[in-house]
């Protein structure tokens, strides 16, 4: 019986702490989101931006030219 109630509580300070780190997750995402205010052509030239794609960097082209594991 005794055994039985400590799996009891240990079942619940793991079901809090699983709602708690949960908790925490949810607020820094929260706490991470920036609103801003953009007019029509600031909205467009963002759109733009986000659409673009990224240039691709000097460690992006040396390991695009290199000879792949499978091939050696």
């Amino acid at each position: 019986m005794a055994r039985q109630v400590c799996s009891d509580r240990s079942a619940s300070a793991q079901k809090d702490d699983v709602i708690q780190i949960g908790a925490v997750a949810e607020l820094k995402t929260t706490l991470n989101q920036h609103t801003f205010f953009l007019d029509a052509e600031q909205h467009e030239l963002f759109l733009a931006t986000l659409d673009a794609p990224p240039s691709p960097s000097s460690q992006l082209k040396r390991l695009m030219q290199r000879e792949p594991l499978w091939n050696r």
